[in-house]
C-alpha cells in the first residue's frame, strides 16, 4: 500500500473520531434533556396524585353535610308549625295547671298523702313542659343545623371542583412533558445508532491500518532476512583455499 493510501486511512480515523465524539456529546445533551422532562413528569404526577386525594376527601365532606343537612330538615319538618302552635297552648294550658298545683299546695291544709300526690303532679308536670319546650327549641335548631351544613356543601363542592380543575391541569403538564421526553429519547436513540454505525467503520479502518502496518513490519523483516542471507551466501563464496 502506498504512503499516501496510508494517510488517507488514518485521516478516514480521525474523521469518524471526531464525528463519533460529538454524537456522544449530543446522546449526553439528549439524555439529560429527556431526563429533565421525565423528572418533571413524575412531579406533576404526584401533584395530580395529592389534588386527587384532597379532591376526594372534599367529595365525602360533601356526601356527610347532605346527610347531615338532611336529617336536621326532617327534624325540622316533624315540627310544623301547627304543631309548634298545639305545643305552644298545651305548655301553657300545663303552666297554669302546675301554678294552680303550686297554690294549692302553698295555701291549704293537706294530709300527708294527698301532699305526695300533689309532689307527684307537680313533677309530672315541670318534666312534661321541659320536654315540649326542649322539643319546641331542638325544632330551632335544626332548622339552623341544616341551613348550616347546606352552606358547607356548597363550599365544600367549590373547593372539590377546585382540586379536580388542578389535578386535570398536572395530568396535562405531565402529557405536554412526556411528549418532550420521548421526543428528545428518540433523539438520544438515533444519534446513539449513528455513532454505533460510524464506530463499526472506525474499527475497521483502524484494524486496516493495523494490517498495514503488520504488513509492512513482516516486508521488512524479509527484507532483512534476505539481505543477511545474501551477505552470507557473499561471504562463502568469497572463501578459497590455496
Amino acid at each position: 500500500m502506498e504512503e499516501w493510501e496510508r494517510d488517507e486511512l488514518n485521516d478516514q480515523a480521525e474523521e469518524y473520531k471526531r464525528s463519533i465524539d460529538g454524537l456522544n456529546e449530543e446522546m449526553k445533551e439528549w439524555s439529560t434533556n429527556r431526563d429533565e422532562f421525565n423528572a418533571e413528569v413524575r412531579m406533576h404526577l404526584e401533584k395530580a396524585k395529592r389534588h386527587k386525594e384532597n379532591r376526594d376527601e372534599l367529595n365525602a365532606e360533601v356526601k356527610r353535610s347532605k346527610e347531615q343537612r338532611d336529617e336536621y330538615n326532617r327534624m325540622s319538618q316533624e315540627n310544623t308549625p301547627d304543631k309548634r302552635m298545639e305545643g305552644e297552648v298545651l305548655v301553657k294550658q300545663l303552666k297554669k295547671q302546675l301554678r294552680d298545683l303550686e297554690f294549692t299546695q302553698q295555701t291549704k291544709p293537706l294530709g300527708e298523702d294527698k301532699e305526695n300526690e300533689l309532689i307527684k303532679q307537680i313533677s309530672l308536670l315541670t318534666r312534661q313542659i321541659k320536654k315540649i319546650e326542649k322539643a319546641a327549641g331542638s325544632s330551632g335548631n335544626a332548622r339552623a343545623e341544616a341551613e348550616k351544613h347546606h352552606s358547607n356543601i356548597s363550599e365544600y363542592a367549590k373547593l372539590a371542583q377546585a382540586e379536580h380543575d388542578a389535578m386535570l391541569s398536572s395530568y396535562e403538564q405531565a402529557d405536554i412533558l412526556r411528549l418532550k421526553a420521548d421526543a428528545a429519547h428518540k433523539k438520544f436513540m438515533e444519534c446513539k445508532e449513528e455513532a454505533d454505525e460510524k464506530h463499526k467503520k472506525y474499527t475497521e479502518i483502524v484494524a486496516k491500518i493495523k494490517t498495514v502496518k503488520k504488513d509492512k513490519v513482516e516486508t521488512k523483516t524479509v527484507v532483512k532476512k534476505k539481505e543477511a542471507i545474501a551477505d552470507s551466501d557473499e561471504s562463502k563464496l568469497s572463501f578459497r583455499w590455496f
